[in-house]
C-alpha cells in the first residue's frame, strides 16, 4: 500500500515539476520562434526595400544625366563640328570630364545613321551602332535603359584589363535641335560594378547579402562570396552574367528567384537552398521597370543563432533540473509515505 502511495506521490511531484517545462516547450517556445522569425523577416524586408529604393533613385539619376548632357549647347551642335575644330575639342573634354566625375565607362554622341561622331574614347569614333536597341529606342525620342549584357567591344574591366564581354548597361536618350527634332543620340555606358559596390554598403550580418537577378535567372551584381565561388569553379571571373541562380541539389532556380521572376514580392522564413546550396531565409522584390529581381538573403544558421543558443541553454537546464527533480521526487516520496522507516511487528 505504501509503495503504491509512494509511486503516486513521486508521479505527482514529477508532473508538477515537468509541467511548466512542457508548457514552455509546447506553448511558449513556438511563440518565441515566431517572434524571432518576424524580426528576421522585417530586417530582410527593410533592407530589401531600401535597396529597391536605392536602385530606383540611382537609375533615375542616370536618366537625368542623359537629359542634362543632351541639352548642353555643345552637344546639341555636335553635328556641325569637324575634326580640329576648337568646339569639338571642348565637347570631347566635356564628355571626358563627365565620364570621369560621374563614373561612367563611356559617353558617346551618335548621328541619325548610328555612327559615333563624338566620344570620350577616341578609338570609338566612327563605329556604327545602328543595330543596337539603345540607339534605335533613343532615336524614337525615348530615354532607354538596356538590360545588363556582355559588352560587344573591349572595355576596362574591374581589374583594369581590357576585356570583351564585361557586364555592361547603357542609358540613352535623344539629342534635339532648336525645333525639337531628334538629330542624334547620347549614350552612357554605366559601370555595373558600381551598382554592386553601392549595394554592399548596406550591411546584413556576416552572411547576409542583397543582389540583383535578371529575367533569365542570372546574377547581374557581384556576390559577397565571389572568391569562394571562384575557388569552387562555379565562376571564372565574376558572378555578374556568369552565375545562374540555381539550387545545386535540384538544378532549378532557387525558391526565391523563381517566385521573384514571376513578378511576385514575398519571403520564405522556413528556409531554402541558395545558389551555394546553403539554407537561407530570404525576401524578394520584383522591379518591373527594369525586369530585375532584388533578393535579400541570410544564412539560416546566422539568422537563428540567438534562438539556437536559447534552445541549447534550455535543453541543458532541462536535463540538469530533470535529474535533480527525479532525485528530489524519489526522496520526498519516500519521506512523505514513510518509506522504509515503517517497521511492523
Amino acid at each position: 500500500m505504501f509503495s503504491s502511495i509512494r509511486s503516486k506521490v513521486i508521479i505527482l511531484l514529477l508532473a508538477f515539476s515537468f509541467g511548466p517545462m512542457l508548457v514552455f516547450r509546447l506553448v511558449l517556445y513556438p511563440q518565441v520562434l515566431r517572434g524571432f522569425q518576424e524580426i528576421r523577416i522585417k530586417d530582410l524586408e527593410s533592407v530589401g526595400h531600401k535597396q529597391a529604393e536605392f536602385i530606383s533613385v540611382w537609375m533615375k539619376e542616370r536618366k537625368a544625366d542623359v537629359e542634362t548632357i543632351a541639352n548642353e549647347y555643345l552637344v546639341r551642335s555636335f553635328l556641325r563640328f569637324n575634326p580640329g575644330d576648337k568646339e569639338l575639342q571642348e565637347l570631347t573634354s566635356y564628355l571626358q570630364l563627365v565620364r570621369d566625375n560621374y563614373g561612367y565607362k563611356e559617353i558617346s554622341l551618335v548621328d541619325n545613321q548610328g555612327k559615333i561622331r563624338v566620344s570620350a574614347r577616341e578609338d570609338f569614333l566612327g563605329l556604327g551602332i545602328e543595330e543596337f536597341d539603345y540607339f534605335r529606342e533613343a532615336l524614337k525620342g525615348n530615354i532607354f535603359v538596356t538590360r545588363v549584357h556582355p559588352s560587344v567591344f573591349s572595355i576596362p574591366n574591374e581589374f583594369g584589363e581590357m576585356e570583351r564581354g564585361v557586364p555592361t548597361l547603357f542609358v540613352s536618350g535623344p539629342i534635339r535641335d532648336d525645333r525639337y527634332k531628334v538629330i542624334g543620340v547620347v549614350s552612357l555606358r554605366v559601370d555595373v560594378a558600381a551598382i554592386s559596390k553601392e549595394m554592399r554598403r548596406v550591411k546584413l550580418g556576416e552572411t547576409g547579402e542583397t543582389y540583383l537577378a535578371d529575367e533569365n535567372g542570372y546574377m547581374i551584381t557581384e556576390s559577397r562570396f565571389v572568391s569562394t565561388l571562384r575557388e569552387k569553379g562555379m565562376i571564372k571571373k565574376r558572378t555578374a552574367l556568369e552565375l545562374r541562380l540555381v539550387d545545386p541539389t535540384t538544378g532549378q532556380l532557387t525558391r526565391g528567384v523563381q517566385a521573384c521572376l514571376k513578378g511576385e514580392n514575398g519571403y520564405d522564413i522556413k528556409g531554402y537552398p541558395d545558389y551555394r546550396g546553403v539554407k537561407v531565409i530570404g525576401f524578394w522584390h520584383w522591379i518591373p521597370e527594369y525586369r530585375w529581381g532584388l533578393m535579400s538573403e541570410i544564412d539560416v544558421d546566422e539568422a537563428f543563432r540567438d534562438l539556437c543558443e536559447v534552445e541549447k541553454t534550455r535543453v541543458a537546464l532541462t536535463l540538469t533540473l530533470s535529474t535533480l527533480l527525479v532525485v528530489a521526487a524519489v526522496y520526498l516520496g519516500r519521506r512523505l509515505t514513510g518509506g522504509d522507516l515503517y517497521k511492523f511487528p
